[in-house]
């Protein structure tokens, strides 16, 4: 998810479409501890004219004139979050069986590099109308702001022998390598907005409930990191600086917000990290402006081991007075390894309890790996709701 827990899939496992049974045929596990997989049997196939990168938008699709996105997000949270990207119960069942409020789940369920079209497998609709009890239940599907992932559509049909050459996408959205060896995307790029436009088109017509950004604090990278690797990528056109990087983020995320909703006026948009953004894009009118747009487009920010750190006081009261005050739910996700001397149970009490004090909706997870759901902290209720 951030820099030290990504929420991104190295390698998926393949499996097996033609048997029908779900057999794997080869995994790379297991996946480095920062890193997630996911293992499942293969959901319905996209139909070989798809398009690549695109799904059109439904027809069916619900228009409402009263929007209440940050209602609904705020409702859901009551009854607590949970995260998973993969795992031995990643199926719709599974899922649909899970207590939580408000889901966050990887759409992808073979990628497209294990897949024999090249094209990812993904969960149907009809698993997603399982998963969310029919509309009742919201579900955010992920998608990655910055970083390039190779097992997507989009990296395949872009780089690999035997793609479609009509399929092509412009290469001028690659990035530098991070010293983690992140591939990183040109996020400010219209070409990779594009790919993210189509992106959530596709997974909004499968039913999802709202989309979770993931990797926004990559803006901070670009301005910041010096050991980036420039080998090979365009360099032209970089926003010059950290104010300027936050704004083109800020935009990026408003852009594809109101991409969302053109689909569902009730989608729900949660974005993870960036605590600073706003303060980082500067203080004129016009940064402000933007950062106001910002907040009004997302319905939630979720930030990583928040109660887990001591260091961490300055971020809960940015995110209290930058977020919160304006209307949008904080969403703190914390892991067990953490707090080593505390029982996982007595954890999420406690956690629950800075809920009731701050308003704040917690998780407490095992692990980085996000394999499997934790139980769900009872969230914010009614009377300490952001305000």
């Amino acid at each position: 998810m951030d820099r030290n827990v990504k929420a991104n899939v190295v390698r998926l496992a393949a499996v097996s479409v033609l048997s029908g049974a779900g057999a794997l045929l080869g995994l790379v596990w297991p996946p480095p501890a920062e890193s997630q997989g996911r293992m499942a049997p293969p959901p319905r196939q996209m139909p070989a004219s798809a398009p690549a990168c695109s799904m059109p938008v439904d027809p069916q699709a619900t228009v409402c004139t009263s929007p209440d996105h940050r209602g609904r997000t705020l409702r859901a949270l009551q009854r607590g979050f949970g995260v998973q990207y993969w795992g031995e119960t990643y199926t719709a069942a599974d899922l649909a069986d899970a207590p939580h409020g408000l889901l966050i789940i990887e759409a992808t369920r073979t990628g497209a590099d294990q897949a024999p079209d090249n094209r990812e497998l993904l969960f149907s609709r009809q698993d997603i109308a399982r998963i969310s009890h029919d509309g009742a239940r919201p579900v955010l599907a992920y998608v990655n702001l910055a970083e390039i992932e190779a097992y997507r559509d989009y990296w395949l049909f872009a780089h690999h022998q035997g793609s479609d050459p009509k399929q092509e996408v412009a290469r001028s959205w690659i990035g530098p390598r991070t010293e983690r060896s992140e591939q990183l995307a040109r996020y400010w790029d219209p070409a990779w907005e594009t790919i993210l436009r189509n992106r959530v088109d596709r997974l909004m017509a499968l039913g999802f409930d709202g989309v979770f950004f993931d990797d926004a604090l990559h803006y901070y990278t670009f301005a910041k990191e010096t050991g980036l690797d420039w080998s090979g990528v365009d360099r032209q056109n970089v926003p010059k600086d950290a104010p300027a990087h936050a704004l083109a983020m800020m935009q990026l995320i408003t852009a594809l917000s109101t991409q969302v909703r053109s689909q569902s006026c009730d989608a729900i948009v949660i974005v993870n990290n960036a605590v600073f953004i706003g303060r980082d894009a500067g203080s004129t009118a016009a940064a402000q402006a933007a950062f106001q747009r910002y907040r009004d487009a997302i319905d939630g920010i979720l930030v990583e081991t928040v109660f887990g750190s001591p260091s961490r006081a300055q971020v809960i009261q940015v995110l209290l007075d930058d977020f919160q005050s304006a209307g949008a739910a904080i969403l703190a996700l914390d892991f067990v390894r953490d707090f080593p001397e505390t029982e996982p149970a007595a954890l999420r009490g406690w956690l629950a309890g800075r809920a009731t004090r701050d308003g704040v909706a917690s998780y407490l997870a095992e692990d980085g790996a996000f394999d499997r759901l934790s139980p769900p902290i009872k969230g914010p209720q009614p009377d300490r709701q952001p305000r």
